[in-house]
């Protein structure tokens, strides 16, 4: 059996033929073991070169800078260059009106391809390692996924690497504390409020008592299931070839008609309904090609009953996409969810739940703290268990922020003039049963952020969005 040294080695020649490395170096023990084995790799093979990129979110507080300083001080020892830099991640997120997290991945990586593009030859090492693979599979699972999200990340994707996939998270410690390696702990990893670490800490232990090779059977599985993606791949890429109609006219017309519903961005892919029905896996193709554009698996057995004896008119919507069954054909198109007819949407998005993103964030006075309705502050030292999301119902009440006294939801509504679609699109996020969040709308007086004087406060931050694969300051 290679050691994780030799494994590293073969994963470099395998996967990469660039000379130089840029090392992303968040400053925990995973991303210090890489560095610390690019160095010995590089010292070995003087045809190569490496260096160091840190990111700086501000997030923590004054821990995101002395995860700084201290990669600063790897680079001084390793006598190479790093590459750092600052964001302000909380105003990227609300000028883009995305969540935190998507806007510190879009930082992240639009960093990363800078530096890429400034120095010939290189390739990008991220530090993420088999454990990480399979706690995504897990993540993936839980919120519903297709085969891609099953089989997790690839050890090259582009000019990004992860030389260490095949490494579980103890051969990298046992590495760290052989080679006596320092590292710096990022406290939000141990916070089981996220998912993600509720995974790491909780779910996989416990299969792990069940079956001590739990991590490595997952991941074996995952490639077996990779294999059979690039398989489906081939076959999905053949039929997608055979029924996709190229007629500009179909594709205008279908625009100007739905252009009066929602705002067109591009359009996408025009399909022969009658080429359709002839493919014997209907289902597995429409998946294939539809949970890409977001469609929930709820919406592609409506689509798939309307294709093979729907009639012409029927439209569907994704957070980003449009369907459109016409006549002959059904058109693609990618749109803006927010202009489409509410009709439509309480149609289809009624009993969806809302994608929620959670991260916790440093706040230094009131004033940093986002008053925008789609993200909810709320105070960490009120959250002692997970965060559980659902559907409101009657009898269901909170304490709406600013207030001192218990309100009903209903009373709520109808104080607010909420429509009855808007009533059945509300879901609310909890917390030991108490309401903490009418999402998208008001969190609870009891929840909220206080600063005590001279102070600053940590929080967890929800965010109305996106769900991407966890993602901590402290990431790779």
């Amino acid at each position: 059996m290679q050691n994780i040294y030799q494994q590293f080695v073969s994963n470099i020649k395998v996967f990469t033929d660039k000379k130089h490395l840029l090392v992303a170096v968040s400053g925990g023990a995973d991303s210090v073991v890489l560095l610390n084995l690019v160095s010995r790799f590089v010292q070995q093979h003087k045809e190569y070169s490496f260096s160091i990129a840190h990111c700086n979110f501000k997030l923590r507080g004054k821990n995101s800078f002395r995860d700084a300083d201290f990669v600063e001080r790897l680079a001084e020892f390793y006598e190479v260059p790093l590459y750092y830099e600052e964001f302000e991640t909380i105003k990227y997120a609300r000028d883009k009106g995305i969540s935190i997290e998507m806007a510190a991945r879009e930082l992240r990586y639009g960093f990363f391809e800078k530096i890429l593009s400034a120095i010939d030859n290189s390739v990008c090492l991220l530090a993420h390692h088999k454990n990480d693979n399979v706690e995504t599979f897990f993540l993936n699972l839980l919120r519903g996924t297709g085969i891609k999200g099953l089989r997790g990340m690839s050890a090259r994707s582009g000019k990004y690497m992860r030389p260490l996939l095949d490494c579980s998270k103890s051969e990298i410690l046992k590495y760290a504390t052989d080679e006596q390696i320092n590292y710096v702990e990022d406290e939000t990893n141990f916070d089981t409020v996220f998912l993600r670490n509720n995974i790491r800490h909780n779910v996989i232990p416990l299969m792990q008592t069940l079956n001590p090779q739990a991590i490595e059977h997952i991941a074996d599985t995952m490639q077996t299931i990779g294999s059979i993606e690039k398989i489906l791949d081939r076959w999905f890429n053949d039929l997608l070839a055979k029924v996709i109609v190229d007629t500009d006219t179909t594709a205008a017309s279908s625009c100007r008609q739905i252009r009066q519903n929602s705002v067109i961005t591009d359009y996408s892919q025009t399909l022969s309904i009658r080429l359709l029905k002839k493919i014997k896996q209907l289902d597995v193709f429409l998946e294939l090609l539809l949970q890409s554009k977001d469609f929930p698996r709820s919406i592609i057995s409506q689509i798939t009953e309307s294709i093979t004896g729907g009639t012409a008119g029927k439209i569907f919507y994704s957070p980003t996409h449009t369907l459109r069954r016409e006549r002959s054909t059904i058109i693609i198109e990618k749109t803006s969810l927010c202009a489409a007819p509410a009709a439509a949407q309480d149609n289809n998005f009624a009993d969806t739940p809302p994608m929620l993103n959670y991260d916790r964030q440093f706040f230094t006075n009131i004033n940093e703290v986002p008053k925008d309705s789609t993200i909810a502050v709320l105070a960490i030292d009120k959250i002692k268990e997970p965060l559980i999301l659902r559907k409101w119902k009657e009898g269901d009440f909170f304490y709406p922020l600013g207030m001192n006294k218990k309100q009903k939801l209903s009373d709520f509504f109808n104080n607010n003039k909420f429509s009855s679609t808007q009533k059945r699109y509300t879901w609310v996020l909890t917390h030991r049963g108490d309401i903490v969040w009418i999402v998208g709308y008001r969190i609870d007086d009891r929840y909220k952020l206080k600063f005590p004087r001279g102070a600053g406060m940590e929080a967890v931050v929800v965010t109305l969005g996106h769900l991407l694969n966890g993602f901590s300051e402290q990431e790779h």
